[in-house]
């Protein structure tokens, strides 16, 4: 599993990032976020790295997200120990009044 990881770690470059949708993004972060094997070590730098690479992605399109792309990327964030980025914070704040009990 952790090779597969890597090469998915690998292969999201700006341009690959540029295609996917909120969803997407939302539920990659939260899968890459939630794998042991990359939260550990060399691997958890790594693993920061790619996270921070996606925030002008996240800054670019945090308009186009729902509430529950916003949860999923905020707790993405979390889990491997960074802050959320600001303008999803901003976001939520700004949609806590639109939130359903699905989200």
């Amino acid at each position: 599993h952790h090779d597969f990881f890597q090469s998915v770690l690998d292969w999201m470059s700006p341009d690959r990032l540029a295609t996917f949708n909120a969803q997407s993004l939302g539920n990659t972060l939260h899968a890459l976020a939630v794998f042991p094997e990359l939260r550990r070590g060399a691997q958890l730098a790594t693993l920061k790295a790619t996270f921070l690479s996606f925030l002008p992605f996240i800054d670019a399109s945090v308009g186009d997200f729902q509430v529950q792309n916003l949860v999923n990327i905020t707790q993405a964030f979390s889990t491997v120990g960074l802050p959320a980025p600001e303008s999803l914070l901003a976001a939520l704040h700004e949609r806590r009044s639109t939130w359903n009990t699905q989200d």
